[in-house]
């Protein structure tokens, strides 16, 4: 797809419909308002890039189709210009990638409060951009600036094991070398400290979606364990293991969805 030739169809027929098309996804934005905030943008400035009114760049698009989770549902910038002139068709191509997807698997089984936490190792913590409503409360997060340090705490909400699954745009790896959490064990309700920190990355904006995955059982070597090119592994084989991890009997295992968002710069507060 060449993304060096000028933009020159409006965009707003196809956002609202891909916004249609991702009702019900966990995270995904449920309003024009609510995709401006997850872009880093005011909601004149998408609206008016949108409607062609101000220069819409390759860039820009690419920010809302990050913001729309579409990079993570396996659709690239080029299905932009496949349904230009049919955004119902648009829609329900969103709704077919979501078939299959990890997270949307694991929906129906989040815990409504998450056994992981998130926070700047100093003075700052952030909210989520944009106006969220109680049904998004199973999906806590919080806003970070490139370069920050976070710290984490896990409170398992029964005996067992912790992996955590990150997934960023259409990728997935895990932390758990990183937080020395292999074979590690972790009682019921008990608050433990992660002694290892995160530290963000200059040059990355989005977000990182944090998949807890508890288990009185340990993860067998199937499972990814590091963040290295050869831990990553793909969407279809991460939905296989999160359906075998599934198939356990309810009591021996909890899941619950923490995202990091980083922006360039704080939005401003919302009530």
């Amino acid at each position: 797809m060449a993304t060096d030739r000028p933009i020159q169809k409006p965009f707003k027929d196809r956002v609202v419909a891909a916004i249609d098309g991702l009702t019900g996804y966990p995270g995904a934005p449920v309003s024009l308002t609510q995709l401006a905030g997850d872009c880093g943008m005011s909601l004149s400035n998408l609206t008016s890039a949108l409607s062609l009114r101000r220069t819409m760049t390759w860039a820009i698009l690419k920010r809302i189709h990050q913001a729309l989770k579409l990079d993570a549902l396996g659709l690239d910038l080029a299905v932009w210009d496949a349904f230009a002139d049919d955004p119902e068709r648009l829609r329900d191509e969103i709704r077919g990638h979501r078939d299959g997807d990890p997270i949307e698997l694991l929906k129906p089984y989040i815990v409504p409060t998450s056994f992981l936490g998130l926070q700047h190792a100093g003075a700052f913590m952030g909210l989520r951009p944009g106006a969220r409503k109680a049904a998004d409360a199973e999906r806590p997060g919080i806003v970070v600036l490139p370069g920050q340090t976070l710290e984490m705490t896990v409170e398992l909400p029964i005996d067992g094991f912790l992996k955590i699954v990150c997934r960023e745009g259409g990728e997935f790896f895990s932390l758990d070398e990183h937080f020395g959490l292999t074979r590690r064990r972790f009682k019921r309700h008990e608050p433990v400290r992660i002694d290892q920190v995160i530290d963000v990355e200059p040059t990355y904006f989005g977000e990182t979606v944090f998949i807890g995955l508890a288990s009185s059982d340990p993860f067998d070597m199937s499972w990814p364990r590091g963040h290295g090119a050869h831990d990553t592994v793909t969407r279809e084989t991460c939905a296989d293991l999160m359906r075998a991890f599934l198939d356990r009997p309810d009591d021996t295992r909890r899941a619950c969805v923490y995202s990091i968002w980083t922006v360039p710069e704080l939005p401003a507060a919302t009530a």
